[in-house]
């Protein structure tokens, strides 16, 4: 009986063993499984983490995408401002210059209108010398100075005391002649100095006269020559 009663001690310990060794190995598998659930949990919640943090570089690549792009969108507002200010000043440049042009043309016709008018009108002609009522002195020169202007070219100069002709054609090509001559006058008496000119139109001018005097050289008065007074003359005794 007691063999009996040991032999079922025994086994029961040794089925209380086994169950001890079955309930510690499951302990032990879900311990593992368990801390490889926490592993798996760890890197998940590290791999979130990474995830968060790239999503949060990715945010802020964003924010400063749109901070740019407001910039540009700012710095392109003011460059559509300045275009529009200089498209403004650019329009009031090219009223202005059409305005210019219109006068600078009207200004054009004016002159050729007046070129064509003084074409028509002929040369101008002008005495220098001598000046009006001026005198001179027989046998003494007289300087004659004439000028004569034309757009059209002067061909000839012509002018003349009394009967005494000077000038003449002159070198081709020139708008302003300038002819001197000098006179030498015979006699006293008032004379009249009348200049023409003819451009290459065969136009002639109109007559410019000026008008001098020629008197005779003064006469110079004989000085009264010393008188001697006497010597007195002492009576003799």
């Amino acid at each position: 009986m007691k063999s009996s009663a040991f032999v079922a001690i025994s086994l029961a310990l040794i089925m209380l063993l086994l169950v001890l060794s079955a309930a510690l190995f499951f302990l032990l598998q879900g311990k593992q499984d368990l801390e490889g659930a926490l592993q798996s949990s760890t890197d998940e919640n590290r791999s979130l983490e990474q995830q968060q943090a790239e999503l949060e570089l990715e945010k802020s690549a964003a924010q400063s995408t749109v901070e740019s792009l407001d910039a540009l969108q700012a710095t392109a507002s003011l460059e559509n401002m300045d275009l529009n200010e200089q498209l403004v000043k650019t329009d009031q440049i090219k009223a202005t210059l059409e305005v210019t042009g219109a006068q600078l043309s009207s200004d054009l016709e004016n002159a050729r209108a007046t070129l064509d008018a003084h074409r028509s009108q002929g040369p101008i002609v002008n005495i220098v010398e001598p000046q009006e009522g001026a005198t001179f002195i027989v046998d003494q020169p007289v300087i004659l100075v004439v000028v004569a202007s034309d757009v059209a070219e002067i061909s000839a100069v012509n002018f003349n005391v009394d009967t005494m002709l000077f000038g003449g054609p002159v070198e081709e090509g020139q708008q302003s002649v300038t002819v001197r001559k000098v006179w030498i006058p015979q006699t006293e008496g008032s004379f009249t100095l009348v200049a023409t000119a003819v451009n290459k139109n065969g136009i002639l001018s109109k007559t410019f006269e000026r008008e001098f005097t020629v008197v005779l050289p003064p006469t110079s008065t004989p000085e009264p020559s010393a008188t001697t007074e006497p010597t007195p003359v002492t009576p003799t005794p």
